[in-house]
């Protein structure tokens, strides 16, 4: 799927037409999820999510997402983040891992964007393991909008 994605976004760039995938992070509730019984209802993702991750690319955002396979649900909480930040100056926005558990450095350069933007945004470091965003996001930021967390191993038996 990756591939397909890959080459149908550099084979439709000459018509300025872009191409992504979306992956979702849990079970979608659909026909095969039904039928296979792939966990229970109480564990499926309504199917709006994609409709969501679909019409939002489809916008400004498309040349920035051509060519790429999107996690539904980290595309759509940078999208939520920058929705809702600015609207609502008073609330403190939380953003764990810096956006992005899969090491995506696309989701980490927008949520220190967002830092840099946003007064009531921070941004949880655990489990980011690519030291130079955390480098570009304290010199961009500040130390003060980011809660670093220290992952101690365990001692070997």
């Amino acid at each position: 799927m990756i591939l397909l994605t890959l080459g149908l976004a550099e084979g439709m760039r000459r018509h300025n037409v872009a191409v992504s995938s979306f992956w979702p992070n849990t079970i979608i509730q659909s026909q095969a999820s039904i039928n296979h019984r792939l966990g229970t209802p109480e564990m499926w993702q309504k199917p709006e999510i994609l409709v969501d991750c679909v019409l939002r690319p489809a916008g400004s955002l498309s040349t920035e997402v051509t060519g790429r396979a999107l996690l539904d649900e980290d595309f759509l909480w940078a999208e939520v983040v920058d929705m809702l930040a600015g609207e609502y100056p008073d609330v403190a926005f939380m953003v764990p891992h810096l956006g992005s558990f899969a090491d995506d450095w696309r989701v980490y350069q927008r949520v220190i964007d967002q830092l840099v933007r946003f007064p009531n945004v921070f941004a949880d470091t655990s489990g980011v393991r690519q030291f130079d965003y955390l480098v570009q996001a304290v010199r961009r930021a500040g130390e003060a909008d980011l809660r670093v967390r220290r992952t101690v191993a365990a001692p070997r038996a």
